[in-house]
């Protein structure tokens, strides 16, 4: 992926992600909430963009399970990690 494409995945993912409302949400919660939803969002993205390259890319993210039996992976030490 180049550095444009790679840009413009981030930023579409964090302007999706900064619709995230609450009007009910403290700041610090709403913070909290649009800053997981941005990680699952991002990881959403790299797994469409990765999508056609035969599964010889993985997304991993906290979020998202489908993962943890083939890989033996229960807790991530990171929000979002791609691997090939």
């Amino acid at each position: 992926m180049g550095n444009e494409k790679l840009k413009d995945l981030i930023l579409r993912s964090f302007q999706e992600a900064k619709k995230a409302q609450d009007s009910d949400l403290t700041p610090q919660d709403l913070h909290r909430k649009r800053s997981q939803e941005w990680v699952k969002v991002l990881a959403e993205n790299f797994r469409k963009c990765y999508s056609n390259q035969d599964n010889k890319v993985k997304v991993f993210s906290k979020d998202f399970g489908e993962h943890r039996t083939e890989f033996k992976v229960n807790e991530l030490l990171y929000d979002c990690r791609g691997s090939e």
